[in-house]
């Protein structure tokens, strides 16, 4: 591997560096994302079956694919009007 080339990330399995093999841990992402913005609401989509984060009422939804478009429009609705001032 040439000199600086990124080494892929070891598969399975969390090591602590908030990586799940080649992925962001979902938990990582929320905190990446709650240290600039602690008051944007997060919807989480995903297709793994693994452990995933609590749904957060007015704060984090977790959808799992396959799902409806309607459903993530319903979800980001919710979540709009459930954080209006």
């Amino acid at each position: 591997m040439p000199d600086g080339a990124v080494q892929p990330k070891p598969e399975p399995g969390d090591d602590g560096s908030g990586w799940l093999g080649r992925w962001l841990a979902p938990e990582t992402g929320i905190r990446l994302i709650r240290e600039r913005r602690a008051d944007l609401p997060t919807i989480v989509t995903t297709g793994y079956i693994g452990h995933m984060p609590e749904k957060e009422a007015g704060r984090l939804v977790v959808l799992h694919k396959p799902y409806r478009f309607a459903s993530l429009i319903g979800q980001m609705k919710a979540l709009l009007s459930h954080n209006q001032p």
